[in-house]
Formats: structure tokens, sequence, C-alpha cells
């Protein structure tokens, strides 16, 4: 990201299967996520003329006031720039990136695509913006040689980009079939991949006493969970048509193991009040001898690690899933064992995780598991975010993991001054001993 709110400039950040990114209140960590949720809210946009769509209403997911007030320091230019592989098809051979980017400028009342280019399979393709407000297409081959234009004489004009990444019909107009797919193709990838993005913030729905499900299979568990009991019904329903063999593995079972394995629930029970109704009660068992009661007559953070656990075996395999501050109300028991978790789905699931997260609990247990070798250094990224207060813009610093799970370059203050706490209140107490007479 190049001038998006803190940021001046991130330089490339490279997500693994397992990002999880830290640092101090207002450092610069929910804009990594809210660039990426950005894009995804401008791609299931219905306005076509809309460049980015910075504003939630009516149905968005991230309210981030106008563009102006997102670019840094005041500026008028925002550029943000992905790459990601696709999934991958039987016939496919080695691994295929494709690499966007996108800068947008906002002067006066306007604002406007300046530019966009994708790359990927050897070719090159983008529209730009002439000083007269018209915009040009740019078409390579795999040899780096221009595409020409199929139809000859003058080219009409070609308008507007659609949103901040897509070409307008006109300009695929100006070339053969053949050509004039691939600038469908390139459009069509990254909304793909940006719908198979899924989001969970940090406020979720407190538990209710009676839930409602008609039979829908939501798309997730919704950014405050809210949809996290409607999906898990949907799983439930998946799971009665699969072989008996296939039910003790499926997403439903994995949901109840985990439940049980982290020591919150050892039952967990979602009955229709009445047979053949839409209205369902949900049914916890803390203990094998304790009494069955509803969820929201158990601890507060039964209800908050639900839609967690619930949305990271709903979604399909290949799903990039985003998540604020999981840990909220959790024990630090609780928010070690979130990190088996994580690794679970990410190992036997294919879904990829970028956490923001201030849990000392959730980065120890995937150093432990790195250590044990359950876990790859390889497959985690985590990076350390600061507001540097004199250059005015936000840095960030991956940390350096060894074999052994240990980080080789331990920021200061990472998780605040441990040893300064330590050692301050030994002096407090040595002092007040002293006064004591001790």
């Amino acid at each position: 990201m190049q001038n998006f709110k803190s940021w001046k400039n991130t330089n490339d950040i490279r997500l693994a299967p397992l990002t999880m990114l830290f640092g101090a209140n207002s450092s610069g960590k929910s804009s990594l996520l809210q660039s990426i949720l950005l894009m995804k809210q401008t791609v299931e946009s219905t306005d076509r003329r809309l460049v980015l769509r910075t504003q939630a209403e009516p149905d968005g997911i991230i309210d981030l006031g106008t563009l102006r007030e997102i670019i840094h320091n005041n500026g008028d230019t925002i550029r943000l720039e992905f790459e990601w592989q696709p999934p991958q098809d039987e016939n496919d051979t080695g691994q295929r990136l494709i690499n966007f980017s996108t800068q947008v400028k906002a002067t006066g009342d306007a604002i406007f695509v300046e530019n966009f280019n994708y790359l990927g399979d050897g070719r090159s393709v983008g529209m730009s913006r002439s000083e007269n407000d018209s915009y040009k297409v740019n078409l390579t081959d795999r040899d780096g040689n221009p595409i020409k234009r199929a139809r000859r004489g003058q080219p009409r004009a070609i308008p507007y980009p659609i949103k901040a990444y897509d070409f307008p019909s006109e300009a695929s107009a100006q070339f053969g079939q053949r050509d004039a797919q691939i600038l469908s193709d390139f459009a069509l990838a990254l909304e793909q991949q940006f719908e198979r993005t899924r989001y969970l913030g940090p406020l979720r729905e407190p538990p209710q006493r009676v839930y409602n499900w008609g039979g829908e299979r939501p798309q997730d568990v919704g950014r405050r969970g809210e949809l996290a009991i409607a999906a898990y019904l949907a799983m439930l329903d998946h799971e009665k048509d699969m072989k008996q063999r296939e039910r003790g593995n499926s997403p439903a079972a994995r949901v109840r193991y985990w439940f049980n394995e982290i020591h919150l629930l050892n039952q967990l029970e979602v009955t229709p009040i009445r047979k053949g109704g839409v209205q369902y009660e949900v049914k916890v068992r803390r203990e094998n001898s304790s009494a069955e009661v509803l969820l929201t007559d158990v601890g507060f953070g039964v209800s908050q690690v639900l839609p967690i656990i619930v949305l990271c075996y709903y979604v399909e395999p290949g799903t990039t899933i985003l998540l604020e501050q999981p840990e909220l109300h959790l024990h630090p028991a609780v928010q070690s064992a979130l990190a088996d978790v994580f690794m679970d789905v990410i190992q036997n699931r294919g879904v990829q995780l970028i956490i923001e997260s201030h849990s000392e609990h959730l980065l120890r247990r995937v150093q432990r598991r790195i250590a044990e070798g359950s876990f790859s250094s390889e497959q985690s990224a985590l990076y350390f975010c600061a507001y540097d207060a004199q250059q005015s813009y936000s840095t960030i610093q991956e940390l350096e993991l060894n074999l052994f799970g240990e980080i080789m370059n331990w920021p200061v203050d990472f998780f605040g001054d441990a040893l300064g706490e330590a050692l301050e209140t030994r002096k407090a107490a040595l002092h007040r001993m002293k006064a004591n007479g001790s």
C-alpha cells in the first residue's frame, strides 16, 4: 500500500497461510486488513461507477469515510497492489501468480483511476489515463510486445474504467476475441479472489435465547458472528447426507471436537423449539455430569469463540479469513488453544488466516508448535507494526523465527515491558519490607 491511512509505503508484505499482525494501538495493524476489505467491498458493490467503495452503507463491511479521509498526510493519490495464486485445476502445472495494482487520485470534487494493471502468465494488461481525461488500454504478449488493435481506423473513445480494476466493453472491442478474453479473465480472477475472502470483526454478537433458521446456507457467519448458528445448522444439515464413516471428521464434528478439546464445552446441541419450526435453541453442557443449559447461561466467552471456530470449518478450502482480535473475552488458556484451531484448518482444510491480535498467548502457542515440528515456520508470517511519530507514518517489521520457534529479532516493547514491570514490583516489595523492618 502507498498513502493509505497511516501508511506512507508498506513495501512488499508476504502473506503466509498463517499471517499475524501485532503492535500497539493505532500502529496501523487494522489498516492492513482494511486495504483487503476495501477491495472486497468494492468488488461486491453494485455501483459500477464507484471507483473505491469506502463507505459501508447499506450492506458493506467497513466504513472508512471518504477517499480523501484515508489518503495519507492529506495527499491526493492512493495505490494498492496485490499478488495472489488462483485455485489450480487438474491440468495446471506449477504455481500461477497474478499481480494487480491500481492507483486512484482525488482532486477537487473528482475521484478517478489514474491507472491499473494486471500481470500474469507473462502478459501485462491495464488502463491508464491521458492528459485529456481519456483512457487507453495497454496490452502486451508473453514476449513483452504490444498487441495491436484488431480494428483499423480511428479507435473509439474508451470511457472510465469500471470501478478501480475492470475494463469497459469498449476496451475489449478494440481487440480480437482471444486477446479481449484476457481482459475479462484477469478482472474475473480478481473478483473471485476477493469473493473468497471472509471477515469476522472483533465485536461479536452476544448470545441469544432463540435463533431463526429457515434452511438457508449463508456465505459466512456475518461480520459480527450473527449468522454463526445458521451456518452451524447448515453444516449439520450437510452432515446428514454424509456417509457414516465420514461424519466423524465432518466440519460440524470438528467444531464439536474443538469445543471439547479447549475445555469450553462437553456438548453443543442446536435443536428446534418445535418439530418443523424455524426457531432453534442452543443448549450446551460444560461437563459430562453438568446440567444442560442455554448458551445465554454460560460464560460470555463461549458465544464469542463460537463464530470463530464455526467460520474456520464452514468456509470452503482456498478461502482467506480475516480476523480482528479473536482473543477478546477469552481466558489465556483458550487463546492458546485457539492457535491450534487455526493451525488445524490451515494444514487440513487449505484455509488462509490473516489475524490482527494483541495476544501473546496466540503467538506463544504457534512458537511452541514450530519448536515441536508440527507446524512449519514457512507456513507463518509474523509482523510487528509501530507508528513513527517523528516521521508520521506506520512501519512494519517481520519477526524472524528459527527452526525452534524462537524470535531472533524481538522488538522493543513487543508486549509491553514485562521485565521492567517485574523489576519495579520487586523493588517496591523490597522498599516496603525495609520500611516495615522486615
